[in-house]
């Protein structure tokens, strides 16, 4: 009788690690091949036949291969097979062919030889001889080796047919299923698949495999779904919290409008130092501003300037500026806007170190600034830089220049309550000139302009 081995019962097959290519954007993760889980088969519409068996001459010669196979001599045992297939009298059943292109098979996958492997394998499933269970056990086989060869058409109808006549069906099949449907541009199919596996496994309580969720992930993605882009990455931090997955989050909170949860997100990776690239921690810094946290956003920057992870660009230096100014830092603001002057081109950067001057009572300098803003040009708020002007210049005791300043600030103006802000700035400009000019003319010492 033909001694039959583990090989034999395909043990080690499905546990074959099998290596595919990454499919998804949102993950540096390897996808390996599942391994059916459930050890108990059952099959469906699969009629049932007495087992075939296996005659004396060809069970010997299957025996001889089998104990190379054992001491691992896959050439030996290879050329044994090849001599009994070729051979019309050792085995001559459909039964005995099917059971030497198995043993093929296990040899080839033994050596490496995927084609080779699948070839032997089709051979065995196209057969008649070949029981229908077996059959069923090696689609599933086959299905991995059309997998490690890109050949993902003939995997998913191997898979597919296994699906449908297997009456237990593990989460691990659909998955892999899904992937096959993925790599055809079969999108709908392979979300449809995925979401079947991760079902089955999150309704027994168990932990759907990272790489599941990584491709419901990708597929939510370019489907622009962004509120199951988001249930995903929720549920992926849980389970696998890398950083990666963070940011990912903290991104998908910000599409979906919910700022005050993508500041937790990469504050998470902030206070655990994932975040080193400038754009990162400038984008952390602008979340702090708009969760009027300007204070946090001002270290941010400042840290980042220190640690030269920042350059420190004109826009850059605005930034820590508003920051520090919004944090009512005014000195440290000061000096941020100062560095950006320095090295700016813009109007804007000049009106804003303008107005920083004016809050700390530094008149002169807040008015040569505005005149270098304005002597630069292409401001954003034009009517606000002469309203610093016109302010400073009142300060200064030079009423009718600051008229002037305030004039400009009304024929700039865009909104109704500047140009009346602007008109209320005039009348009390004008009222103070003739205050002070009536004082004058009573002998009272009155300061001149100090510009």
């Amino acid at each position: 009788m033909l001694k039959i081995t583990n090989i034999f019962l395909f043990g080690f097959l499905f546990t074959l690690p099998i290596i595919l290519s990454e499919i998804s954007p949102y993950s540096n993760i390897s996808v390996s091949a599942f391994a059916e889980e459930e050890k108990e088969r059952k099959y469906e519409n699969i009629k049932a036949k007495r087992r075939q068996t296996i005659g004396q001459r060809c069970a010997s010669r299957l025996d001889k291969a089998n104990d190379f196979i054992e001491e691992e001599d896959w050439a030996a045992a290879l050329e044994i097979l090849d001599k009994v297939e070729d051979s019309s009298k050792t085995c001559k059943s459909g039964y005995e062919k099917a059971t030497v292109w198995r043993f093929k098979g296990l040899v080839y996958i033994s050596m490496e030889d995927v084609e080779a492997a699948t070839i032997q394998f089709e051979n065995a499933v196209n057969a008649e001889g070949t029981p229908e269970d077996l059959k069923l056990d090696m689609r599933y086989a086959l299905a991995q080796l059309y997998m490690m060869q890109d050949r993902f058409a003939e995997a998913a109808v191997h898979l597919k047919t296994w699906i449908e006549q297997s009456s237990i069906v593990s989460s691990p099949a659909y998955a892999l299923l899904a992937r096959n449907y993925y790599q055809l541009d079969r999108k709908d199919e392979a979300l449809e698949n995925i979401n079947i596996a991760i079902d089955g496994f999150e309704s027994k309580g168990k932990i759907p495999r990272e790489n599941w969720w990584v491709l419901q992930l990708g597929i939510y993605h370019e489907r622009g779904d962004s509120k199951k882009v988001t249930d995903v990455l929720e549920k992926i931090v849980k389970y696998y919290p890398k950083w990666t997955y963070w940011r990912q989050l903290s991104q998908a909170y910000a599409v979906q409008e919910r700022p005050s949860d993508s500041l937790v997100a990469g504050d998470l990776l902030y206070m655990n130092d994932e975040l080193n690239k400038e754009s990162e921690l400038k984008r952390l810094a602008i979340k702090y501003l708009a969760n009027e946290a300007p204070y946090k956003a001002a270290q941010i920057i400042a840290k980042g300037l220190n640690e030269k992870k920042i350059e420190p660009t004109e826009k850059t230096l605005r930034l820590l500026g508003d920051a520090w100014f919004y944090a009512r830092e005014l000195k440290l603001a000061l000096k941020a806007y100062e560095e950006a002057s320095e090295i700016s081109n813009s109007g804007d950067t000049h009106a804003r170190l303008a107005r920083i001057y004016l809050n700390l009572g530094m008149d002169k300098k807040a008015y040569q600034a505005s005149l270098k803003a304005e002597d630069k040009g292409n401001l954003k708020q034009t009517s606000s830089n002469y309203i610093a002007m016109g302010t400073s210049l009142l300060n200064l005791y030079c009423f009718k220049d600051a008229i002037d300043a305030f004039q400009n600030a009304f024929k700039a103006a865009e909104r109704k309550q500047d140009k009346r802000s602007s008109k209320n700035l005039i009348k009390y400009a004008e009222i103070e000139d003739m205050r002070l000019g009536d004082f004058r003319d009573y002998g009272a010492e009155v300061p001149n302009c100090r510009k």
